[in-house]
């Protein structure tokens, strides 16, 4: 189609074919091959040898692409073309409200297939509306091996962390998340120690002496000193009630020789059963044996010993004791 025809380009009147041309031109949106001739800022022109509608900008210095042309030559507003498309383009990030979807895969799209008011809204009635028993496990958020899931004092979902091999879930009472703790109970510590036979010690006459046993020590919670104190030891967080139980022999170098023996326990340095326990011969025997047995109520760091004496009848004779000494948390 011809381009448009002024009075200025033709330099005289127009003539009625040519208003004519000219009426049909602007009726068919400058449809051409070739771009119109004189060009206006905004105008549009079909372009019929690329099949692109285009639009002249606003300093009629360039044609701006408004979409294609069908095969029939009719503008679809490039609709057909986003159809057509299984892959369409878009210049920018899309966002909704500030909130770019950039990323956004087709199965998450295909949730807000069929939403209608609000998303909020519609989500809100989902999570109100989640039939009991529904959640599986597939659908709980990840957590660390061990962990268990409670509630803090808010009301709000919250994890126990992991304990370690042998600890028990303990609780804390109300407002206070529950822990894993170290087993109660098993009677622990506890401990046991001798010293027979040729281990005897030699004690003086009639002297209250440490008896120092460090035989056949079993001390699995390493409490008692089998070495230098001769002593059990309360250790840290381990307060409590304890049970123990020591049983002593005396002898003599001179037979019929033994007239007592006697032994107490010690907490702290402090004789704690008085008077002390003895058993007496005067001169009858060739050795006598006593024991003794209580609760003690303790706190770290108190310490527990055996102590012990031998009377003799002649006062010169070599004195030998020997014995065993327990103990074990009761409560």
């Amino acid at each position: 189609m011809a381009g448009v025809t002024t009075r200025a380009t033709k330099g005289s009147p127009l003539s009625a074919t040519e208003h004519d041309d000219n009426l049909e031109t602007i009726i068919n949106l400058h449809k051409s091959a070739t771009e119109p001739s004189p060009t206006y800022a905004c105008m549009l022109w079909a372009d019929t040898a690329t099949t692109l509608l285009k639009q002249r900008n606003t300093a009629d210095s360039a044609w701006t692409t408004l979409g294609t042309l069908d095969t029939a030559g009719s503008f679809g507003g490039g609709s057909s073309d986003v159809v057509d498309d299984t892959t369409p383009q878009l210049g920018g990030n899309l966002d909704m409200q500030a909130h770019s979807i950039e990323g956004v895969t087709a199965t998450e799209m295909g949730y807000l297939d069929g939403v209608t008011s609000d998303i909020q809204t519609q989500l809100d009635t989902k999570l109100s509306s989640v039939a009991d028993n529904s959640v599986t496990l597939a659908k709980m958020a990840g957590g660390t091996d061990g962990n268990l899931i409670t509630y803090d004092a808010s009301g709000d979902p919250a994890y126990v962390t992991t304990g370690t091999s042998g600890q028990v879930l303990t609780s804390g009472g109300t407002g206070v998340a529950p822990t894993f703790q170290t087993a109660a109970g098993g009677n622990s510590p506890y401990f046991y120690v001798d010293k027979t036979g040729s281990g005897r010690m030699t004690v003086s006459e009639d002297t209250m002496t440490k008896i120092t046993l460090s035989d056949n020590e079993y001390d699995p919670d390493g409490v008692y000193d089998a070495t230098t104190n001769y002593r059990f030891t309360v250790p840290s967080g381990k307060d409590g009630q304890y049970f123990f139980s020591a049983g002593v022999e005396g002898d003599t170098s001179i037979a019929q020789d033994v007239r007592a023996v006697a032994i107490n326990i010690k907490k702290n340095g402090s004789v704690v059963n008085t008077p002390n326990f003895a058993t007496y011969a005067n001169g009858d025997l060739n050795a006598v044996t006593v024991s003794i047995a209580m609760i003690l109520n303790l706190s770290a760091g108190d310490y527990v010993e055996l102590w012990g004496s031998l009377d003799s009848v002649s006062n010169a004779s070599t004195r030998n004791m020997e014995g065993f000494f327990t103990g074990f948390k009761i409560g």
